[in-house]
């Protein structure tokens, strides 16, 4: 039988239905669970308040949670309703995380060479386990790009070359930039890059894990590493961190969509021996694989641009 993939749901109050949640492994506040639901709801925050609720009944049962509660949320179901207690409609934010390239070229351009050398030699760890690298034996490891280095156009459009004030990157390459990334074991770059956990660095840079899996298997809670006698100029920027937390949000807090029988995006499948082939249809003939192609080939443009 699966197990259950979320111990906090949040319901509409009028028509009942599920509009978000995620696993609490014990530790996300009430005031935390609040701004991530800000992210998701269309409105003012003034509007509505979160109240307990019964699991078949989408109906307060007690009294508000309150937007500045430091106490620990419980796992339960919880609804929406006005400060009053009436029912309101809600609406969900259509903003969707942004997609990133999966593909992994190990032959660098000498940008991406420079970006991996100067994040392997700030680190010398998996920033996410705290795993040391020894006689400079970096397999296993990879420097991860915080934001998406397939989405240059993205990054300009949003002016995020601010963020970056490390003074030995190149003008205009600043994507590259050794504040724009960090040092981890390939498994955690995966679970980085599929939007599965984030640093959050209004919360002591503690990593969230979204997604349910074993306890002993978790790194929710732990303190993401950043060497602390290294100036700012050359440790990752909070402002991209939190910029990957908000995707995290949008990826894992929305309820999840009706099957239509079709699965999800898998990397090892789809980007595998013989599974890059949209003549073939399949899962790159669908909406979804199409909007990924996209974004692998834009990664792959961008390497060369």
């Amino acid at each position: 039988m699966a197990l259950d993939a979320r111990n906090i749901r949040v319901l509409e109050s009028r028509s009942g239905k599920e509009l978000a949640g995620f696993w609490q492994y014990g530790r996300i506040e009430i005031a935390t669970f609040y701004q991530w639901l800000d992210v998701l709801l269309i409105g003012s925050p003034s509007d509505w308040r979160l109240f307990p609720c019964e699991s078949n009944c989408a109906m307060p049962v007690g009294p508000a949670l309150e937007r500045d509660d430091t106490g620990i949320l419980q796992p339960s179901f919880y609804v929406i309703c006005a400060p009053d207690q009436s029912p309101i409609n809600v609406s969900i934010t259509p903003e969707m995380p942004r997609r990133r390239q999966y593909s992994v070229n190990m032959t660098h351009t000498p940008r991406e060479k420079d970006f991996v050398t100067r994040v392997r030699h700030r680190d010398r760890r998996c920033c996410m386990t705290g795993k040391l690298v020894f006689n400079n034996n970096c397999i296993g490891f990879e420097a991860a790009h915080i934001f998406p280095p397939s989405e240059t156009d993205l990054w300009r459009q949003l002016n995020y070359s601010q963020h970056i004030s490390d003074p030995d990157v190149p003008a205009g390459d600043e994507i590259n930039s050794i504040q724009q990334g960090f040092l981890c074991k390939s498994s955690e770059h995966q679970l980085f890059i599929n939007y599965q956990i984030a640093v959050d660095p209004d919360n002591g840079y503690r990593i969230t894990d979204f997604q349910r899996r074993d306890p002993t298997d978790t790194l929710d809670g732990r303190i993401f590493y950043m060497n602390p006698d290294l100036p700012d100029c050359y440790r990752p920027s909070p402002a991209l961190l939190r910029d990957h937390f908000r995707q995290c949000v949008l990826a894992n807090l929305k309820a999840p969509e009706p099957q239509d029988g079709s699965r999800r995006f898998d990397p090892e499948i789809d980007l595998g021996p013989g599974g890059f082939d949209l003549a073939a249809g399949g899962w790159w003939s669908t909406s979804e694989g199409k909007e990924q192609f996209e974004v692998e080939l834009r990664g792959r443009l961008a390497r060369h641009a």
